[in-house]
């Protein structure tokens, strides 16, 4: 028996989520040319059937990628083909066959625009737009690039909704008589869309009404006129709160200096230290946008934290010639005891002639190795750069200080937990404490 072997494509395949943007774009045309060609009528150009055709294939290339890629189910990707195909045969398969077929392309050019069979076919038309459900996919998926904040994805989601519903419900008005035949389609469609938006928010100037003798128009005003009450009170208790949330960081951020400024002015903090507190605080809201880099790591699972710390400090800890024996698994053990430190402008890290405790790492900014008597510089150590290192391994004074040109930011590693590595590893003890005295005798 022959076994069909293929890779199914990864839910996160950056190509899947390229094809759901493109996909979405061309439901949403679907979304707002079909119910619009039904009201209005209208026989559609040459162009429309083409890209008609070009909504056939798409839908027709969709159903094979949703055969053939994997989905997540209850935040775990499933990559068994007969799994998948099983369960989307059994959901929405069908409605995506019928959304394959070329309605326009194959009848509209056939059929009388006011026939009940043009009506018909436009109707089955329709399905294609509960494709409209891959909006959801593609907002998840912005998310996850952080292309724009959650806020801002739920307000965009929430706006494009609205013009959706308005539209449709424009469409409705005109199909059901609430406007005058005889006049241009443009001008219909601003009549209904003007009618739509006095409905649905209540405003209601009653000079657009019903026919009170057309019981579907009268019916049709009172559902609309339910659903603005809804849409009303879904604007009033959501949308302020989005645009509170927009940037949820930077209120945290100004929410914070309100704090400190006022502790400040009422301990009477001297004006030149309050400075240096504000310019503190706004560094981090420059480079880190306010976050605490500890805490975010910490809140991580232990596996997570691992590979998280892994890719921020990696490169930093084999640079340093101490560590040049270290296994991948020491090194892990070293980016996990990584204290993260910010130091200000003209703050001294360490100073000559006291006991050192801890080596440090530079991740962005610039030091200088001074002599504090002298203000003589000895050189100037930046990005990627580290200096300490002897006090892990040798109780003896510093030979330098170390002075910050401008904010730094730096990990530190004690010696304390450093000692307790090597007492776990003994051959990369025995290698440390050889290139130490190297360096030491050299």
């Amino acid at each position: 028996m022959v076994r069909l072997m293929f890779k199914l494509i990864h839910p996160d395949n950056k190509f899947f989520h390229a094809w759901n943007t493109y996909l979405l774009i061309i439901i949403f045309y679907a979304s707002v040319e079909i119910p619009l060609s039904l009201a209005l009528r209208y026989q559609s150009p040459n162009w429309l059937f083409g890209l008609e055709v070009i909504i056939a294939a798409t839908f027709l290339a969709d159903i094979i990628f949703q055969i053939f890629s994997g989905r997540m189910t209850s935040g775990k990707v499933e990559m068994s083909f007969k799994l998948n195909l099983r369960r989307y045969l059994r959901g929405k398969f069908i409605v995506d066959v019928i959304a394959v077929i070329p309605f326009g392309f194959i009848f509209f050019n056939i059929l009388e625009p006011n026939s009940h069979l043009f009506t018909l076919v436009h109707l089955l038309s329709l399905i294609k737009m509960v494709r409209i459900i891959n909006l959801t996919k593609t907002i998840h998926w912005l998310h996850k690039l952080q292309m724009l904040s959650p806020s801002v994805l739920r307000l965009v989601y929430f706006l494009i909704s609205l013009l959706l519903l308005s539209h449709w419900v424009t469409c409705g008005w005109i199909l059901i008589g609430g406007v005058d035949f005889n006049l241009r389609n443009t001008l219909k469609y601003i009549q209904a869309f003007y009618w739509c938006i006095t409905t649905l928010t209540t405003v209601g100037f009653g000079d657009m009404t019903p026919d009170h003798k057309n019981i579907l128009q009268l019916i049709y005003t009172m559902t609309i006129m339910l659903l603005g009450v809804g849409v009303y009170g879904y604007v009033i208790g959501n949308v302020s709160t989005l645009l509170a949330n927009i940037d949820i960081s930077k209120a945290k951020h100004q929410e914070k200096m309100e704090e400190l400024n006022a502790f400040m002015k009422y301990r009477e903090i001297p004006e030149g230290l309050q400075n240096k507190v504000r310019g503190y605080y706004d560094y981090l809201w420059e480079i880190r946008s306010g976050f605490n880099e500890e805490k975010v790591i910490q809140d991580l699972p232990y596996s997570l934290k691992q590979e998280v710390s892994m890719s921020l400090n990696k490169d930093l800890i084999e640079k340093v010639p101490l560590f040049s024996a270290a296994s991948e698994d020491i090194i892990r053990e070293i980016v996990l005891s990584l204290e993260p430190l910010v130091f200000l402008p003209q703050d001294y890290i360490i100073r000559k002639g006291e006991m050192g405790n801890s080596m440090f790492f530079i991740s962005s900014g610039k030091v200088q190795v001074v002599d504090e008597a002298s203000d003589t510089i000895f050189a100037t150590l930046s990005e990627g750069s580290f200096f300490g290192e002897m006090s892990l391994l040798h109780d003896q004074p510093r030979n330098a200080s170390i002075r910050t040109v401008d904010y730094v930011d730096a990990y530190s590693l004690d010696k304390e937990t450093f000692t307790k590595i090597l007492n776990r590893h003994e051959d990369f003890d025995i290698a440390v404490r050889k290139v130490a005295d190297d360096r030491m005798n050299s």
